[in-house]
């Protein structure tokens, strides 16, 4: 062949393969727009999701529970107490779905953890005697511990609303390894070994695992510590559940007041809600 020849199929090749990378470039870019409108399309759908779902909520809890307020007040079968205890109800239902979101957003601090126990406590006309410091308050954890701090603010506040006290103290202790949640109360003593299977407390301790929860008795009530791992899984217990005898857990550094506890309870003379968790206490 000739010099001509060579130079021609060189250049044919060469044409061949820019064509060749414009073809792929081209496909490159519109595979990519097809990506992006698939994943703006499924973040989309998951919003629309998420809507839909709060909205079923809003209907089938909020909206049910104010129609059924309304008649028991419409036939006159509640008094004005009862109406007042009625809207505290609906608004700590609000804020523990608040937490809720909270948490499944992946993180949460602390204070926004503990608030509204706080609140529902002066809802029932309990003092609070002590609140967490602002610094361990202030303190971010992930989803799955806050869950758990959650848990163990759900059964001993309660717990100790119900059986009568008129003052808790709420405290809590952070470090590198564990959320530590202390509550004190003033309604007598009780034997933490003694709890029956299946309450509140006993499912607690299965969740937090063995040597997590202690009881300390004080003059007139109790104080209820409760570990929590930073890191561990919500609803999953540590070990295998602990035989008769249950090492106390790890005392809980005293926080100073820090978290705003919620304004004074609007209707303090309120029946309150039935118990959630019953736990046999005895006066000392």
């Amino acid at each position: 062949r000739t010099g001509s020849d060579r130079i021609a199929l060189l250049y044919l090749a060469f044409l061949v393969t820019v064509g060749a990378a414009w073809v792929s470039i081209v496909a490159m870019v519109h595979l990519e727009r097809r990506c992006v409108d698939v994943e703006a399309d499924t973040e989309s759908r998951i919003v629309e999701r998420e809507h839909r779902q709060r909205g079923h909520w809003l209907h089938d809890d909020v909206c049910s529970d104010l129609r059924s307020a309304r008649l028991r007040i419409e036939s006159g079968s509640v008094t004005e107490a009862d109406v007042g205890g009625l809207l505290d109800d609906l608004e700590h239902q609000l804020r523990i779905r608040q937490l809720d979101e909270y948490i499944d957003a992946g993180s949460v601090r602390l204070a926004e953890v503990v608030q509204p126990y706080l609140r529902r406590a002066q809802q029932e006309g309990v003092a609070i005697a002590e609140s967490p410091s602002l610094d361990s308050g202030g303190v971010t954890v992930g989803g799955d511990t806050a869950r758990l701090v959650q848990r163990a603010l759900g059964v001993l506040v309660p717990n100790a609303i119900h059986h009568g006290s008129s003052e808790i103290a709420i405290r809590l202790s952070v470090d590198d390894t564990a959320v530590r949640v202390e509550v004190e109360d003033h309604a007598g003593g009780f034997d933490l070994d003694a709890v029956p299977l299946g309450r509140g407390l006993d499912r607690l301790r299965d969740e937090l695992g063995p040597g997590r929860l202690s009881r300390e008795l004080t003059a007139d009530g109790s104080i209820v510590r409760a570990e929590i791992p930073r890191g561990a899984r919500a609803g999953v217990p540590a070990r295998a559940r602990p035989g008769p005898a249950r090492s106390p857990g790890p005392s809980a550094s005293s926080g100073t007041s820090g978290v705003p506890a919620a304004s004074s309870p609007t209707h303090p003379a309120a029946q309150p809600a039935p118990p959630t968790f019953e736990e046999t206490r005895t006066t000392p």
